[in-house]
């Protein structure tokens, strides 16, 4: 064979997939990140190979040792030099109903087990959104 037979049987490389950086983990970042851990296991399972090397790779950078974004408290321990809190109020609750807001892969029946006020209060709503990306992807 000539050169040019070689050349259009070589196999054609895969493209790297796309790097992503994710700045904060409150409930956007969690939730992206959530989405494509999903869609990471549906391909798993369905043994996707092209899928799986197309995702792209993501690193969350956040200042905090947890996730929430501003749905997380301001310490209560007074020490000043504490990086893990945000400027919003304890006593916060969303200006928007619930129902505005319910995941339909994890409803607050799931959840709570109770019925719920219009408005929810933010360390119930934080409890929810956490559990919700975390119940199946732990780490």
């Amino acid at each position: 064979m000539g050169e040019a037979a070689e050349d259009t049987m070589k196999v054609p490389s895969t493209p790297a997939p796309p790097t992503v950086a994710v700045i904060g983990c409150g409930p956007g970042g969690m939730f992206f990140l959530h989405a494509i851990e999903m869609r990471r296991r549906k391909m798993e399972e369905k043994g996707d190979l092209e899928g799986l090397a197309s995702l792209p790779i993501v690193t969350c950078f956040e200042r905090a040792s947890v996730p929430g974004g501003v749905w997380r408290a301001k310490s209560t321990d007074g020490n000043p030099e504490q990086t893990d809190t945000t400027n919003m109020y304890e006593a916060l609750w969303t200006n928007g109903p619930k129902e505005n807001i319910e995941f339909p892969d994890y409803t607050y029946d799931d959840h709570f087990h109770q019925p719920l006020p219009v408005y929810m209060p933010r360390q119930p709503l934080l409890d929810y959104m956490l559990c919700r990306v975390t119940r199946n992807c732990p780490h």
